[in-house]
């Protein structure tokens, strides 16, 4: 009996990943593998899938042996992400910076998340404040307080895609402390 099965149920990628398609057939086949549209995935004879562009395509597995053969299909979806904003050094309440992050995705199948950290520098005077204004894919970010010593701060925006929480962003941001006396 000639079987085959994919064990890998993601079908959601970001332009420039690789990742490893299983096939489970029987030791005894040969298996193959095409893509309807290489300039959006390429996928090599050991089942490594290169996603190449946004867009999507269809991958076929195809097992053989003698004159028999079968075949499964998964399509796979690539999504682009643009970023832009700066590792920022705020010296003074009041300043702003910012962030946004550009979604290329195919069927509106990837959204972001944006999440902001914070790590005191020091045990003295407690951390800085931060003011993030929402505006659809982008943020700004305000300094409303400076403590007494450095506070560094890392606003990541996440994206979720076939279950995976992946970083698309993430951007240190330092606010100077005022200093002891």
């Amino acid at each position: 009996m000639l079987d085959l099965a994919l064990d890998d149920p993601m079908q959601d990628f970001i332009k420039g990943e690789t990742v490893t398609i299983m096939a489970l057939a029987p030791t005894f086949a040969t298996v193959s593998w095409t893509s309807s549209d290489e300039t959006v995935a390429t996928i090599s004879e050991s089942g490594a899938l290169s996603a190449v562009a946004k867009g999507s395509a269809t991958i076929t597995a195809t097992a053989s042996y003698g004159e028999k053969s079968v075949s499964e299909q998964m399509t796979v979806y690539v999504h682009q992400f643009n970023c832009d904003g700066p590792n920022k050094r705020f010296t003074a309440v009041n300043q702003t910076a910012d962030y946004s992050v550009e979604i290329d995705s195919p069927s509106g199948r990837a959204t972001l998340n944006f999440l902001l950290y914070s790590w005191e520098l020091s045990k003295l005077g407690g951390n800085a404040r931060l003011e993030v204004t929402e505006n659809g894919n982008s943020r700004t970010v305000k300094v409303t307080s400076r403590a007494i010593t450095d506070t560094l701060f890392t606003l990541t925006c996440t994206t979720n895609l076939s279950g995976r929480t992946i970083t698309i962003a993430s951007w240190n941001i330092v606010v100077v402390g005022r200093g002891v006396g």
